[in-house]
């Protein structure tokens, strides 16, 4: 193991171990622990959205909002239009990939996606592609009160799956408590009447997981 793998490594048990207070009292979880609960399902993973920027939306040729009809060059070359929304780094599009990658390697099933209709959460939601992705206005900046998913978080899921929710920093202090999430970052719910955050995972800490656990 390199020695960046195994800051990494020692990063993630840290942070899966000393899971911030929530509405309840969290229960304490190893990296294999975690897999294992998210393995059996009936969790929610509630995702902030990971790094985006203006100038990544500018790189990627759409101006204007989130994809369809967005732009790309437009006849007699001329420019594409100054984009009004931020779009995912490219670094972050490769470390969702290797969460994706870790989310199959361990068979954690994925029952339901949620997210945000900001530009940047559904770059976000549509890089982890299990099932089909459930835009939601309630989970947007501008709705941050709306305690859509403090509803949410109060419904288990059904057939042994893991629902995942992309929305952003104000959502989930308002709805969790928990105001210190980093951008990528994602939390482990045990949904409930009163919901517990079991774990957390940084966002290259999927990627570390799969290199540890998955041989």
């Amino acid at each position: 193991m390199n020695q960046t793998t195994r800051s990494l490594a020692i990063g993630l048990t840290a942070t899966i171990l000393g899971a911030a207070a929530t509405p309840a009292a969290a229960q304490r979880m190893s990296g294999q622990e975690a897999i294992s609960a998210l393995q059996n399902g009936g969790y929610v993973l509630v995702m902030r959205e990971a790094p985006a920027s203006l100038e990544a939306a500018r790189s990627s040729g759409r101006g204007g909002g989130f994809g369809f009809g967005g732009g790309g060059r437009r006849g007699g070359g001329a420019p594409a239009p100054e984009p009004t929304e931020e779009a995912l780094e490219p670094m972050s599009a490769a470390m969702l990939t290797g969460m994706r990658h870790a989310i199959w390697t361990f068979d954690i099933r994925v029952g339901a996606i949620y997210t945000s209709p900001t530009r940047r959460t559904r770059e976000h939601a549509e890089e982890v592609p299990f099932v089909e992705i459930t835009v939601v206005d309630e989970l947007s900046l501008d709705e941050a009160d709306s305690g859509w998913l403090a509803g949410k978080l109060a419904e288990t899921p059904t057939d042994d799956s893991n629902t995942i929710i992309v929305t952003h920093s104000p959502n989930i202090e308002n709805d969790l408590g928990i105001g210190n999430v980093g951008l990528g970052e994602t939390l482990i719910v045990r949904p409930g009447a009163e919901p517990e955050v079991v774990g957390r995972l940084g966002l290259r800490e999927w990627s570390v997981l799969a290199i540890e656990l998955g041989g």
